[in-house]
């Protein structure tokens, strides 16, 4: 990793790129060694050719992006594409406990069967099939109405009673403003 820090830049920043990602996959519980070896020097490759092209960009901000790049692509890869299919993955991936068993899998190319059929059977849909629609809002029956004999519907009962409500409840308040302020002996 020294050749291609001293080529695109200083050490600090690529060193400072080195250890968000190791954060980054410490959060994804992502703990094993090796594992985050592999993975960090995949994005660190990816992050120098890429600040090749805009030297201008922080290391640590192309690192970032690239771990989430690849991280999307993974998961396309593994469950199909389809809107934010990182965050489906990540779900299902802390859901079937990945974590603990397979932290070795995350991002390799080369996946155990087990894991595989695991990760599928286990994807997690937000929303399977969601449409957007223009539904208008219905009114639908009240219950109560029929259930209690009230001399005029329970809308109007509630303009008629909310008034004496409110002038109640400024006289409690009031009361209790008053009084909380004496003592007594």
């Amino acid at each position: 990793m020294s050749d291609f820090q001293k080529c695109q830049g200083e050490e600090t920043e690529w060193n400072d790129a080195r250890l968000r990602v190791r954060n980054y996959l410490e959060a994804l519980h992502i703990s094993k060694p090796e594992a985050q070896e592999r993975i960090i020097s995949a994005v660190l490759k990816n992050a120098a050719a890429k600040h090749q092209v805009s030297p201008l960009e922080s290391p640590t901000t192309l690192a970032i992006n690239e771990i989430h790049i690849l991280t999307e692509q993974w998961f396309e890869r593994l469950l199909g594409a389809g809107e934010r299919s990182s965050v489906s993955g990540l779900i299902s991936w802390f859901a079937m406990d990945a974590t603990e068993q397979w932290q070795a899998a995350f991002l390799a190319e080369e996946l155990p069967d087990e894991f595989h059929r695991s990760l599928r059977e286990c994807a997690v849909r937000a929303a399977p099939g969601m449409k957007v629609s223009s539904m208008v809002p219905q009114p639908f029956p009240n219950p109560l109405e029929a259930a209690l004999n009230l001399p005029t519907n329970l809308e109007e009962l509630a303009r008629e009673v909310a008034p004496l409500v409110a002038k109640i409840s400024t006289v409690v308040v009031s009361a209790f403003a008053t009084f909380s302020g004496i003592r007594f002996r």
